[in-house]
């Protein structure tokens, strides 16, 4: 019986943060990240404040919290496996990118908080490193070296690392400050990539 107990303690934890984490995403989203406050996050959810504090250290680890969520997702793509190398990186640098800004709000959010705050850019730095350890694009693309279409292991972290930084550079340039519709810079950034690829091949 205790075990069951316990069990089910894990579970509606889990779940409160699920939904914390859901509101703290609409209030920041909404208010930005100094007008968001534990009180209105917990309104929203339906929860006693106190738990935020409880869960994730106030509303800086709701952050931080939000982050490493969306991370995880947008480096472990769900997709199916693509045949080729070109489709493969054109299907995770599209992926990528609509995890990205499926929110744009919430994403200026957090490069406006780089800009400010020297502490969270420490702790999303750390946060990236852990993140990007062993995951599952990594395991999509080592298939290419053993099928011929990648030339070896070492090219892994630099595509990813390329594919996301351009990622973010078109983000940051033609959505936030040239104001272009998601869509066309979404279409824009693919193009690019179709010619990138070629570098990589043997």
């Amino acid at each position: 019986m205790a075990k069951k107990t316990v069990k089910t303690k894990t579970k509606d934890r889990l779940q409160t943060e699920a939904e914390l984490l859901n509101a703290a995403e609409k209030i920041f989203s909404k208010f930005g990240f100094k007008g968001a406050t534990t009180r209105l996050i917990a309104k929203e959810a339906n929860f006693n404040p106190a738990l935020i504090n409880r869960y994730f250290n106030g509303k800086y680890g709701l952050l931080i919290a939000l982050i490493e969520n969306k991370s995880k997702r947008a480096h472990n793509p769900d997709y199916p496996d693509q045949e080729t190398l070109q489709e493969e990186i054109k299907s995770y640098a599209e992926f990528f990118f609509d995890n990205m800004t499926e929110d744009i709000n919430l994403f200026k959010i957090v490069i406006g908080q780089f800009m400010v705050d020297a502490k969270f850019l420490k702790r999303f730095r750390n946060l990236i490193n852990t993140v990007c350890e062993n995951t599952q694009i990594e395991y999509r693309l080592e298939r290419f070296i053993k099928s011929g279409q990648l030339r070896d292991k070492t090219h892994i972290e630099e595509i990813v690392n390329s594919v996301e930084n351009m990622a973010f550079g078109t983000v940051i340039s033609e959505i936030i400050v040239r104001d272009r519709p998601r869509l066309e810079a979404r279409n824009e950034f693919s193009k690019f990539l179709h010619d990138y690829v070629q570098i990589f091949k043997p």
